[in-house]
């Protein structure tokens, strides 16, 4: 049960990022570390927030579809397996994902 809660929270939070970045007005960014954009550095504010707030949503949604399937396996280490995934891999995907619109938006 706590495992279903930590997961759901984590998945809640990334769907709050991903609607707050979709909504705001000034260009957002993927880490506190990353220095902040200026707007006029940007083609498309607007296009570049909501595809960064885009990428979280499907994050959140990968955290959720990774717990549905580990709790339909019996085995609990294939389950934490395939939860591993689930978390990681799109931890590996993001960071390329941001730079590849960096490359996109970037004036």
């Amino acid at each position: 049960m706590l495992f279903i809660s930590i997961i759901t929270s984590a998945a809640v939070l990334m769907f709050g990022i991903g609607i707050y970045q979709w909504r705001s007005e000034k260009p957002v960014r993927l880490s506190t570390g990353e220095a902040a954009i200026d707007p006029e550095e940007l083609t498309d504010v607007k296009a570049w927030n909501r595809k960064h707030g885009m990428m979280w949503i499907l994050y959140g949604l990968c955290l959720l579809a990774g717990l549905f399937i580990s709790l339909q396996i019996e085995d609990s280490r294939y389950a934490g397996g395939i939860m591993m995934v689930f978390i990681f891999l799109p931890l590996l995907v993001i960071p390329a994902y941001h730079d590849h619109l960096i490359r996109q938006f970037h004036r």
